[in-house]
């Protein structure tokens, strides 16, 4: 039988970076030999599109690709997670379980991934108050704002869908206003929005290289995961 053709949806550049490609936003690109890429930037919005563009290209199983913000106090930033079930705003969704199976058989002697739950709603969730409450609320161990979408559009089109996230701010970072207001229109961080924000609040610059420092290791993590499952991600 021949393998299905991959569609993976990143939000942010630097996640896709991880995957080793060169990033080419708001477009379908083939990677490799049956592997597409949407790199979309962050949001429901953007996701659902990009969902529905690699499936309309021939993409017949789909991966949500990216970091996530911890919620529980136990997941460190690098933490890798392979969800089995997605909360989003309308459902709660599973994630295909041979697929999310053999690669976490395959990567177990290098990657330990947990398996918990993951919250995905439309908005950016910063701080700690926050992260509690919605996990206390869902039973999630986790969130984003693009798995829901993704797991939605994966459904409706009838393909099988894993998610692979990995921590970058743990429950004890609080986002810096700066980074939520550097977002620009297509959804991705301006570097100079940032470093005007941030001249506008001086208290965040530190705030805002410790994030840094988290979102670094935790795509660390992902290109660790890309290398040792290759560009198809164990896909059938």
């Amino acid at each position: 039988m021949e393998p299905v053709t991959v569609g993976i949806v990143a939000a942010m550049p630097s996640e896709a970076r991880a995957l080793g490609v060169t990033v080419l936003p708001n477009q379908v690109q083939e990677i490799d030999d049956g592997v597409m890429l949407y790199i979309c930037g962050v949001g429901p919005d953007n996701a659902a599109r990009a969902t529905r563009k690699l499936i309309e290209a021939g993409a017949a199983s789909i991966v949500s690709w990216g970091t996530a913000g911890g919620m529980v106090a136990n997941l460190a930033s690098g933490t890798p997670l392979l969800s089995g079930t997605i909360i989003g705003t309308d459902a709660a969704y599973e994630t295909d379980n041979t697929w999310t199976t053999r690669l976490r058989e395959r990567l177990a002697s290098s990657v330990s991934f947990d398996d918990a739950a993951i919250y995905s709603g439309g908005n950016l969730v910063a701080g700690e108050t926050e992260k509690k409450e919605l996990a206390a609320a869902t039973g999630a161990i986790a969130v984003d704002m693009e798995s829901g979408v993704i797991a939605q559009a994966a459904t409706a089109a009838g393909v099988p869908f894993i998610c692979i996230r990995v921590i970058a701010d743990p429950l004890s970072c609080t986002l810096p206003s700066s980074l939520g207001k550097a977002i620009d229109e297509e959804g991705f961080v301006s570097i100079a929005g940032a470093l005007k924000e941030m001249a506008r609040r001086p208290a965040e610059i530190i705030p805002m290289m410790q994030v840094a420092l988290h979102f670094r290791r935790a795509t660390q993590i992902l290109a660790l995961i890309s290398r040792l499952a290759g560009p198809r991600l164990l896909a059938p």
